[in-house]
């Protein structure tokens, strides 16, 4: 198959996530199918899961590193499953498409990893912070030597954290290594809050955009004043907590 979406749903919460992601896509991509990876689809046997020391590491960093093995698509994006449909995402899949690269990502430029400034000091590269929730794979384009970069920032991750500690549940992270290995090929990802792709919700600003004339991009995490004057076509539900505003925006996305 050409083009097409994935998700990683490990367990019952991820699944009915995924599923209304699904539903979503359905309404504004008919065109591409949604492929759900879950447990059966990793490969265990592999020496890189087995390296893996912590859950997170398991379910969440080992699917993403090699998603690219996983899709069974050759164009994908891959979406986290809290995230949800909201209009037509053609112009994304242009937007990387031009950019010709094997793996590519959004770019949280307002944020960055504590260690930057030691990193730029030690390899001689601008660290930028490459977002895990949107992930666009061309295996058509596979870089084995990016891959060999990948696997080395993971098996020798304190050399790149220049004496920074893992952050996010002690774990080899996902976006922690392809940050780090992006970085240090080069490949500036898609800067976040100047590009209609994907805007976070949280408590408070979950409110659907076409019931507003016009509205900000990710206003409170990042700070940003850009306004659009149309809605983005995903949306990341970064704090899971808030359940009642998730299924909210569901419903108004799907009632349209």
């Amino acid at each position: 198959m050409k083009e097409g979406y994935v998700t990683i749903a490990i367990g019952s919460k991820y699944m009915d996530m995924a599923k209304c992601l699904q539903a979503t896509l359905k309404k504004y991509d008919p065109g591409r199918k949604l492929y759900i990876i879950t447990e059966k689809d990793l490969n265990k046997n592999k020496v890189f899961y087995k390296s893996c020391t912590t859950t997170f590491e398991r379910f969440g960093s080992f699917p993403k590193i090699w998603l690219h093995e996983m899709t069974p698509f050759n164009k994908s994006i891959f979406l986290d499953a809290d995230v949800l449909c909201a209009s037509n995402p053609n112009h994304v899949w242009k937007k990387f498409k031009y950019r010709r690269r094997f793996i590519d990502s959004l770019g949280a430029y307002k944020r960055n990893y504590s260690f930057k400034d030691k990193f730029f000091k030690k390899f001689g590269k601008k660290l930028y912070l490459s977002h895990g929730g949107l992930i666009y794979i061309d295996r058509q384009k596979y870089d084995a030597h990016f891959m060999r970069t990948i696997k080395n920032v993971w098996y020798n991750i304190d050399e790149y954290l220049c004496g920074s500690g893992l952050t996010y549940q002690n774990s080899r992270d996902d976006q922690l290594i392809h940050s780090i290995a992006k970085s240090l090929h080069n490949n500036r990802p898609l800067p976040l809050v100047s590009n209609r792709v994907m805007t976070f919700v949280g408590k408070g600003d979950f409110e659907h955009p076409r019931f507003k004339p016009s509205w900000y991009a990710c206003k409170k995490w990042y700070d940003v004043d850009k306004k659009w004057d149309k809605p983005f076509p995903f949306y990341h539900m970064f704090n899971k907590k808030f359940a009642d505003e998730y299924n909210s925006m569901f419903r108004k996305i799907i009632d349209k």
